[in-house]
This record gives C-alpha cells, structure tokens and sequence, in this order.
C-alpha cells in the first residue's frame, strides 16, 4: 500500500518542467510551511483550516467525498471505489480531471496530515506490536500506540490488519474503549464489528484473565 509520504516525495521529488500541477502542489506546500504559527496549537489550528480550505474548493469533484470517508488514505479501498466512479463522473482514471485532483487535493492534504501528525503528543509503547502480533499484522508500536490513544488512525496510515477472532476484535476494543465504528475505521480483515459483538465478547470470557488484557494492562495505565 502506498502511504501519504510516498505520494509525498513524487511531489518534490519528480519536479519536471511539464508537471505543472506537481510544481503548483510543492508551492503550495511550501507555502503553507512558511505561513505557519509558530506556536503547537496556533499550527494545528492553520493547517486544519488550510485542509478544509482545500476540501472546500474541490467539494463537488467525486473523488473528494470518497478520499474523507477512507479517511485522507489512498489505499486499496479508495482506488477500488475511485475507479467505480471514474466510470460514472469520469473518462478514466488516467484523464486530466484524475491527475489534476491527486496534486491539488491529495498531495497537500498529505503533506498537512503528516505535519498535524507531528503535533501529536502521543506516548509510544515500545514493544506493543510485538506483543499483539497474534491478533494484529501491519503495525508498528507507534501507529497502535496512537489508535489506543486517539481511537483513530495517525493521518496517512494504511489500517493494520486484525488477523485474531472477530469476538478477540470486540474484546480488544472493549478494553481500549473504542466504540464498534472506531475500531472498524482504524482495522480492516474483518467483517465490521457491531454493538451485538461488543455482548457477546462480555458473555464469551471477558475476564481479565484473558491475554489480551494481560498485554494491554502493560502499556494501558
């Protein structure tokens, strides 16, 4: 799965003179970066407001609502439902419209998700992936630290994959306090988890017995 850095980089990276819109998207960026409050809560506050600005002018193009609903990720899911639309509102996904959304909307909405990913101040529990790797593939300490945090994914983030049971899925987000929808947004390799699962995990041995507590109560205090 590509990350937000890695459409990040094209962006400085593949300055040519024909990409117009890549050398916009970077002057922008770099507009922004200049532009910004020195203090953590001031920057924090710009930037949301500069990707709203930005959610804003493109609003009425298809692909705008479909890449807020993945969450500002441009994974698997939102290239699959990208293409169904393209065959509705589009010519293609190669045409100018396609290209033209990718640097006006999703390379400096990246660039700010990461730059607000920063602002985070978010404990990492070393080790925490290791520790549930049983039940979770495709994490690192510091994207599960933050989702156990935050109850959502840090801007940019793949969704790790929930590999364990579906009830072990409710157990865990019982524990972390996450509700069915937030931990259906921040894991995939499920079917979506339900309030009806949350019961079952209660009546289906959630004791503090179970692992998955015993591996929690080390970095949840």
């Amino acid at each position: 799965m590509e990350t937000y850095k890695d459409h990040y980089l094209d962006v400085v990276m593949n300055l040519e003179g024909r990409e117009y819109l890549s050398v916009q998207a970077n002057r922008r960026i770099g507009a922004m970066e200049k532009m910004a409050p020195s203090s953590t809560e001031d920057k924090r506050r710009f930037y949301e407001n500069e990707r709203n600005k930005i959610l804003e002018e493109s609003s009425e193009h298809p692909l705008t609502e479909t890449f807020i609903l993945s969450g500002f990720t441009l994974d698997g899911a939102f290239f699959a439902e990208a293409k169904r639309l393209s065959r509705l509102h589009l010519d293609g996904l190669n045409d100018e419209g396609l290209r033209a959304w990718h640097w006006t909307v999703a390379a400096p909405i990246g660039w700010i998700n990461m730059a607000l990913a920063q602002l985070e101040d978010v404990p990492v529990w070393n080790g925490i992936a290791a520790d549930l790797s049983k039940y979770i593939s495709g994490a690192s300490d510091r994207t599960l630290s933050y989702i156990i945090e935050k109850h959502r994914l840090p801007a940019g983030t793949d969704r790790p994959t929930w590999i364990g049971k579906t009830q072990d899925a409710a157990r865990f987000a019982k524990i972390v306090k996450m509700k069915p929808s937030e931990f259906n947004a921040c894991f995939c390799g499920l079917k979506k988890i339900t309030p009806r699962t949350f019961k079952f995990a209660e009546y289906a041995g959630g004791n503090r017995e179970h692992e998955l507590y015993i591996i929690l109560d080390k970095y949840i205090k």
